[in-house]
């Protein structure tokens, strides 16, 4: 009886375990810029898989929470948007945005 009530505990201690290490958060820091060091103001970072949206500030640095192995959208009005991926090693990102080319005036 003490062994089916020890195992019991062990299979609920491991499936609680596991649970955990799938649903770790983790927080990125980093900064947005062009590709001559230039910030960018008001670029948009988006998280994936639940939608959470922050704003660079005047010096293009950001900090948003998201899960390991998710994926982050950089984007701002005038550029390329930009997806990376997140790993168990990511800590903070340098982003450098391309700028899109002016529209041709059609006459």
């Amino acid at each position: 009886m003490k062994n089916i009530f020890d195992n019991s505990i062990l299979v609920v201690f491991l499936c609680l375990f596991s649970s955990f290490l799938f649903a770790q958060e983790k927080t990125i820091t980093g900064n947005v810029t062009t590709l001559k060091n230039i910030v960018v103001v008001n670029a948009q970072i988006k998280v994936s898989s639940n939608g959470m949206e922050v704003l660079t500030d005047s010096m293009g640095n950001f900090k948003i929470n998201c899960a390991t192995k998710d994926k982050i959208k950089i984007s701002a009005n005038g550029f390329y948007s930009q997806k990376v991926k997140i790993d168990k090693m990511s800590k903070e990102l340098r982003i450098d945005l391309k700028m899109k080319p002016k529209e041709k005036i059609l006459m």
